[in-house]
């Protein structure tokens, strides 16, 4: 399991999320996921537990995966 420091050091950087078969992304941020939110907004000092925020290397939809799902890219 990669520690969330070790995974800061990954923002901007491919990564590989294994929770979804493999997918290659680039690391956007680490907080709260906005499913609760009706708007689709994450909210600022949100209690909730942090995903892992990703985009495909050249653009696209956003997506999440849980924080230990992620592994750098080699």
């Amino acid at each position: 399991m990669i520690t969330r420091p070790a995974l800061t050091q990954l923002l901007g950087q491919l990564v590989v999320d294994t929770a979804h078969e493999g997918r290659i992304g680039v690391l956007q941020d680490l907080a709260p996921d906005s499913q609760d939110n009706p708007y689709g907004l994450v909210i600022l000092g949100s209690d909730g537990p942090d995903v892992a925020w990703l985009r495909a290397p050249g653009g696209g939809v956003e997506w999440t995966t849980e924080p230990d799902a992620i592994e750098a890219a080699g």
